[in-house]
Formats: structure tokens, sequence, C-alpha cells
């Protein structure tokens, strides 16, 4: 039970940056405080990349 639990949040979690970019942002840039602004510009771009082969897949 615990494990198909983790695996709801992870889908929704991995989801919820397609489906609600917008919405999404506050939370990205919450996480990504301690980064800095070259990390998290690297890390939005691998985001974005994996989502565009994600919809496209």
């Amino acid at each position: 039970m615990v494990e198909a639990a983790k695996n709801l949040f992870l889908i929704i979690s991995a989801l919820f940056p397609i489906v609600d970019p917008l919405g999404g942002s506050p939370i990205f840039l919450a996480l990504t405080k301690e980064y800095t602004p070259e990390a998290r510009q690297a890390l939005s771009r691998r985001i974005a990349l994996n989502s565009f082969f994600l919809l496209v897949g």
C-alpha cells in the first residue's frame, strides 16, 4: 500500500509541470533557492527538454 502511494505521488509530481507550468514555477523557485542562477537555468532547460520529449512521446 505504501509503495502504491509513493508511485502515485511520483506520477502526479511528474505530470504537474506539464499540466500547470505557471503554477509550478513558484514551487521550482522555492525548491532551488540555494542554487546559483546558472544552475537554475540549466535545470529549467533540462526540465523543459524532458517535458517536450514526454509530450512528443
